[in-house]
C-alpha cells in the first residue's frame, strides 16, 4: 500500500516535468541507512526527459533531474504523517 502512494506520488512529480508511461519501481533497500524505500525512477526517466521536455537544460546530469523531482516531492506531493521527505542519494 505505501509502495504504490510513494508510485503515484513519483508519477505526478514526473508529470510537472512533462514525462509519461514510465514505469515506477519502488522498492526497499538492501541497507536501512539508505531510508524506508527508493525509487531508481530518475535515472530511467532521464534519458525521455532529456528527449522530450522543453525544461531540459544542456549539462543537466540524472542527479540534477532526481533533485528536480525531490524538490517537487517535497513541496507538493508528500503524505502528511507518512512521508516526512525525499531525498537523492549520489
Amino acid at each position: 500500500m505505501m509502495k504504490n502512494a510513494i508510485a503515484e506520488a513519483l508519477r505526478k512529480a514526473l508529470e510537472v516535468e512533462d514525462i509519461k508511461d514510465i514505469d515506477v519501481q519502488v522498492t526497499a533497500p538492501s541497507d536501512e541507512k539508505h531510508g524506508d524505500y527508493t525509487s531508481n525512477v530518475a535515472m530511467i526517466a532521464f534519458e525521455k526527459y532529456k528527449v522530450s521536455s522543453i525544461k531540459y537544460k544542456a549539462g543537466e546530469i540524472p542527479f540534477d533531474f532526481a533533485q528536480k523531482l525531490a524538490n517537487i516531492l517535497n513541496t507538493s506531493y508528500l503524505i502528511p504523517n507518512t512521508i516526512r521527505r525525499v531525498e537523492v542519494v549520489k
